[in-house]
């Protein structure tokens, strides 16, 4: 049986995120997670005070994957090749992780750790955007982009697109923000810097 002083807080995160996977964030409790390392469930109090401090640990987790994806996923390609890819690694980590996403995307207090990935994520979606929508448009680029995929998650996790179009609407949708984005930074370079009064 393991003891509580050589039970890490890896171990204790991947064991609530096995049960977050496999049987959603409902199931995760700190009782459930000591049965699993055999332990009492006042050791793992150890680590982590509450189940919110548990859950944070989770979606930090979840975070560092997510970030691992994306960057996996850029590289070689134009700017817009890149933001495609980064596009479709953000959709198939959430599609395929639906109930660690859907933790992640809670509001909750952020540890260091997630902040960092949070400023990491941003910078990488941030580099590639600026590329295509130009330094004046990126942040709204960004928001767009977010705004975006995360509504096609969960649209399709709701069954609320139709059947019959499910799987071009993220293609369609994507290609045509990006387009969008190209062609807002030409008109803005053709405009003059001075306007006539």
């Amino acid at each position: 049986m393991p003891q509580p002083a050589k039970t890490s807080a890896k171990q204790i995160v991947a064991i609530a995120l096995d049960i977050v996977e496999k049987e959603g964030a409902e199931a995760l409790s700190m009782r459930e997670v000591a049965r699993r390392l055999q332990l009492a469930a006042n050791a793992l109090y150890h680590h982590y005070p509450d189940r919110t401090g548990l859950e944070e640990s989770v979606a930090t987790e979840g975070l560092r994957r997510l970030y691992v994806r994306l960057k996996r996923a850029m590289g070689g390609g134009t700017p817009r090749q890149d933001a495609q890819r980064l596009a479709e690694a953000y959709l198939r980590f959430a599609r395929a992780h639906w109930s660690l996403y859907s933790m992640m995307m809670q509001r909750r207090p952020k540890s260091k750790e997630r902040a960092e990935l949070d400023r990491k994520i941003r910078a990488l979606v941030d580099g590639t955007l600026e590329q295509i929508a130009g330094p004046d448009q990126v942040q709204r680029a960004a928001c767009s982009m977010w705004a975006l995929l995360h509504g096609i998650v969960v649209l399709e996790q709701n069954v609320l697109l139709p059947e019959d179009r499910e799987h071009m609407v993220p293609d369609f949708a994507i290609g045509a923000l990006l387009h969008g984005l190209e062609r807002s930074r030409q008109n803005t370079s053709h405009q003059p810097l001075i306007r006539p009064r």
